[in-house]
């Protein structure tokens, strides 16, 4: 695989994820961290931003890693092709 190659799967992945987080995710995503008035304690706060984090870059990773990974069902195996002539090299003499 090229780097170029991998650039546009992360791009790709990118794109999937952005489109996916809305402001109403996100906000369900919160609620068990809230108390009955909708607060956010700080130090709960900052436990939902780690906890998202983790579950993000895991979610990111392993949807990078399905686009570049195939399965064996995905594997096109071709017919062993025959030798001739034509495709073997020739031999000069020097």
């Amino acid at each position: 695989m090229k780097k170029s190659e991998l650039i546009t799967i992360f791009n790709t992945v990118q794109e999937k994820f952005e489109d996916a987080i809305t402001e109403e995710f996100f906000l369900q995503r919160l609620k068990p961290y809230a108390d009955e008035d909708g607060f956010v304690d700080y130090h709960k706060l900052a436990m939902f931003a780690h906890n998202e984090s983790l579950a993000s870059a895991k979610g990111f990773f392993f949807e990078v890693l399905a686009e570049i990974l195939v399965d064996e069902d995905d594997v096109v195996i071709e017919d062993e092709l025959p030798e001739s002539a034509d495709e073997s090299p020739e031999v000069t003499p020097e």
